[in-house]
């Protein structure tokens, strides 16, 4: 798919099509009001939000410069898929997934402390 939009974080990428600025819906629970959305995604971004799926990121690729995609939680990942092949413009969906943090860290440490516990 081709387009003409002009990348708000990417100027390079793209052409002169604006990005569209979508209202945050109230069910999102964001302290937005508004999110700037690729002008060739928009109706993507759309489709999710009625169905209740939250967006974490987009990009509509800029004529192949990067993959075009929807980032959702992981929970709804499925339902995006399915909702977006029905559009069919290959968008991929993508999910976050928190590989490291704070919780697996005190994890990892009482569990190095058992196995330094088991050598001694």
């Amino acid at each position: 798919m081709t387009c003409n939009c002009r990348s708000y974080n990417r100027p390079d990428w793209g052409g002169d099509e604006p990005e569209v600025v979508l209202p945050v819906p109230e069910w999102a629970g964001s302290e937005r009001q508004t999110i700037c959305v690729d002008a060739c995604i928009a109706d993507e971004v759309k489709v999710l939000w009625a169905a209740r799926i939250w967006t974490l990121g987009s990009c509509c690729g800029h004529n192949g410069a990067a993959p075009r995609m929807v980032i959702v939680d992981r929970a709804d990942r499925e339902k995006a898929a399915r909702l977006l092949r029905l559009i069919g413009r290959g968008t991929q969906i993508a999910a976050w997934e928190l590989i490291y943090g704070d919780r697996h860290a005190a994890a990892e440490a009482h569990h190095a402390e058992r196995v330094r516990g088991m050598l001694k």
